[in-house]
């Protein structure tokens, strides 16, 4: 778009779920000026880890106060697994890859026209 074609340029979109909860997204934009340069502009959300609560402490408490935000009622069930099921049960192959790396090589074809796959730890 602004005349540049290189390996991490692109706009981005990450989710990254633990050691600790983040979302980042990264736009191309142009920069301020008459000439067509680009500039990345992002935005990033971290969720640092609760303080000193234990595994279900919240939960816990929650079902003791009568409090139902966290827990899922008998019709949101049935319908997330009317969603999930046919996934299931549907017969898609399974692609085998090394332990510790980023997956299989043919996942590379979801981002061909971006260089592949971009591994934000890495760069």
């Amino acid at each position: 778009m602004f005349g540049e074609r290189a390996f991490g340029l692109a706009n981005y979109f990450y989710f990254r779920l633990s050691p600790n909860m983040l979302t980042a997204i990264g736009v191309r934009s142009q920069a301020p000026g008459e000439g067509m340069v680009g500039n990345e502009v992002g935005l990033v959300a971290q969720v640092e880890p609760a303080s000193e609560m234990q595994p279900y402490e919240r939960l816990l408490g929650d079902a003791i106060k009568g409090e139902l935000m966290l827990f899922a009622h008998q019709e949101e069930i049935e319908a997330q697994w009317r969603i999930v099921e046919p996934i299931l049960t549907r017969k898609s192959p399974v692609y085998q890859y090394e332990p510790g790396t980023w997956g299989p090589p043919l996942a590379d074809r979801l981002t061909p026209l971006d260089g592949g796959w971009h591994f934000p730890l890495l760069d």
